[in-house]
């Protein structure tokens, strides 16, 4: 993973200039002095000259250190590596919490992982939902510790060219990986029969197996069994859970798949028998289940 290196700035007035809040008082500043001395990587700050020829000299505090540019996914999804590290992310945030001292920042995602971001500044920079920005931080020991003495870099199109960027190395990455998983899979599944998935369910069970599947009957909606799918395995009956991560091509009634799938035990089959409004078991029997993982339509 190859990461840039960002050089972020902590100090009053630096960062509202950064967000582009430009607000009058900054212009008066920005009008009126110039930087003379210091370096961003010395402490003790630099120092401003008034550009009217007085020698007063006004010392502004910096801290700086070196950030790693981590795409927000990858810091989600890999906490532990970064714990401890100074970062830099970029992100969309998606609700801004104002306690007046402080300020918390949730950045979700839920499309490619169950998490979030959070931030805490102590900024009075306003932040609404929906803002594109770039914080720095140092990653916390957990993950809902969040960044912690998190500040606010920039915000606007810049984090969101960087995201995109930094979205598309990812989503590179993950179909490479998926790719690579599907081929592990389908390698490793054993040609099973009926009668062994029948026999033998709990030997067969959460186990990679491959089946060549007639589907019957779609979307049964539980009322014969709580399937998705039934079939015929070599003729017989059978149930069929769709469990591939991207249910498609959709299946229907009449297709022949290879399924590349486990073995899901025993499934109960209920006989109804109706009288009047209600229906009632009447009887019922065991059939294999197969859960689909990756499947080839015939």
């Amino acid at each position: 993973m190859d990461f840039g290196i960002s050089t972020c700035f902590l100090g009053g007035g630096v960062i509202g200039a950064a967000l582009g809040e430009d607000s009058e008082n900054n212009k008066n500043l920005d009008d009126n002095i110039e930087m003379v001395s210091g370096s961003p990587g010395e402490k003790g700050g630099d120092s401003l000259e008034k550009t009217d020829g007085s020698s007063e000299k006004e010392d502004v505090s910096r801290e700086t250190a070196d950030y790693k540019n981590v795409f927000v996914l990858n810091l989600l999804e890999e906490w532990e590596k970064y714990s401890g590290d100074n970062v830099s992310v970029s992100f969309k945030t998606s609700y801004v919490y104002d306690y007046g001292d402080r300020t918390r920042i949730d950045s979700e995602y839920y499309n490619e992982i169950s998490e979030k971001l959070s931030v805490e500044t102590k900024e009075s920079e306003k932040i609404s939902d929906g803002d594109w920005i770039t914080v720095c931080g140092i990653v916390g020991k957990e993950e809902y510790d969040g960044l912690e003495n998190a500040f606010i870099e920039q915000t606007g199109k810049k984090p969101k060219k960087e995201y995109e960027s930094g979205k598309s190395k990812y989503d590179k990455k993950k179909k490479k990986e998926a790719e690579k998983k599907e081929n592990n899979f389908r390698k490793s599944a054993k040609e099973v029969s009926y009668e062994a998935l029948m026999r033998y369910p709990d030997t067969y069970k959460n186990k990679k197996i491959k089946v060549v599947v007639n589907i019957t009957e779609v979307e049964p909606n539980g009322i014969i069994f709580p399937g998705d799918m039934q079939g015929t395995l070599e003729g017989k009956e059978a149930a069929i859970y769709d469990d591939r991560e991207v249910k498609e091509p959709k299946l229907a009634k009449g297709d022949t798949i290879t399924i590349y799938g486990k073995g899901n035990g025993l499934t109960t089959v209920k006989i109804k028998q109706k009288s009047g409004i209600f229906s009632k078991t009447v009887d019922k029997y065991s059939i294999p289940g197969i859960s689909i993982k990756y499947m080839d339509l015939q």
